[in-house]
């Protein structure tokens, strides 16, 4: 089983993404901070990340950052959820593993649709 770890602080959105992956298919580990997030990587290894940038304490470039200098977890493929624009590009584009920034609010087919990219090796950027 396809197993998405879904790093997101905000409740109502961890569980709106968590459902609609679990919903086709998906095994989903969540996390409520970046923090969370890297313990859970620490003891498994998910196929695919979905990554909230605005966390509180450590971001989501920050949790990258920590994540990709471990080569066994740096090609673990993301799509990195924001509501701000303004995230520039030159900071999505550093991290290989980015298949796609996605942009709140997102639909359920959207969000699927790019973890489904993300793990079939496309990259939207």
């Amino acid at each position: 089983m396809t197993t998405v770890l879904v790093v997101e602080d905000e409740l109502n959105i961890r569980k709106f993404v968590s459902a609609n992956l679990k919903a086709r298919g998906f095994q989903v580990l969540e996390a409520p901070d970046a923090e969370t997030g890297v313990a859970i990587i620490q003891n498994t290894i998910p196929d695919a990340i979905v990554l909230d940038i605005k966390l509180p304490g450590m971001d989501g470039w920050q949790f990258l950052e920590t994540v990709t200098v471990n080569p066994n977890l740096a090609e673990i493929p993301t799509v990195v959820m924001t509501a701000h624009v303004m995230d520039s590009e030159a900071r999505q584009l550093r991290f290989q593993n980015v298949s796609e920034v996605i942009f709140k609010p997102v639909s359920a087919a959207q969000m699927v649709a790019a973890v489904q990219k993300a793990l079939n090796g496309a990259k939207t950027m």
